[in-house]
């Protein structure tokens, strides 16, 4: 009996081992990615509607974007403009969960997979102009300047899912 002990020591030691090995082989961990990011470049994008198949009749949008990431869960701020300068601000879309870091991709050493749960999702109107596009959007009236969550409504005209509809983003970091 004590020799199996010993076995299951050994195979237990063995399994450590491993496991220590494969960990080292890993490009980063949750550790490494945590921190604020800021992409001050104003870039521009259209916004697709849940009946559009492309963009190709829309206006651009323009906007900014900070990511942070701790440990477990990010936060993601788009803020939206009407002009190609980004001064003229239409509305901010706060995303917010858990994140998870999965596998070393086989195609991209240097890379991992990650998972992004949607738990929050806020909207802010900033521009009175967009506050026609609400509709349906959130629980509450509107007004410039103060955030809701849209996680359980969504809102179609922005584009913007529920939380139910989108609840991982699967993504390669």
């Amino acid at each position: 009996m004590k020799g199996l002990s010993v076995a299951k020591v050994f195979i237990v030691l063995g399994l450590i081992t491993l496991w220590v090995a494969h960990a080292q082989d890993l490009p980063f961990t949750e550790k490494d990615l945590v921190d604020t990011w800021d992409d001050n470049t104003c870039a521009s994008t259209a916004l697709i509607g849940p009946e559009q198949s492309d963009n190709s009749d829309q206006a651009p949008v323009y906007f900014k974007r900070t990511y942070t990431l701790t440990e477990t869960t990010f936060a993601a701020q788009y803020s939206f403009f009407g002009d190609d300068a980004c001064q003229r601000p239409l509305f901010t879309v706060r995303y917010g969960g858990r994140s998870e870091l999965g596998n070393v991709v086989a195609s991209e050493p240097t890379a991992r997979e990650g998972n992004f749960s949607f738990d929050t999702i806020h909207l802010t109107i900033n521009d009175s102009n967009v506050l026609g596009a609400t509709e349906g959007c959130g629980s509450e009236p509107w007004e410039v300047g103060v955030q809701q969550n849209v996680a359980e409504t969504g809102c179609a005209a922005l584009n913007l899912p529920t939380s139910a509809n989108y609840p991982v983003d699967h993504d390669i970091v």
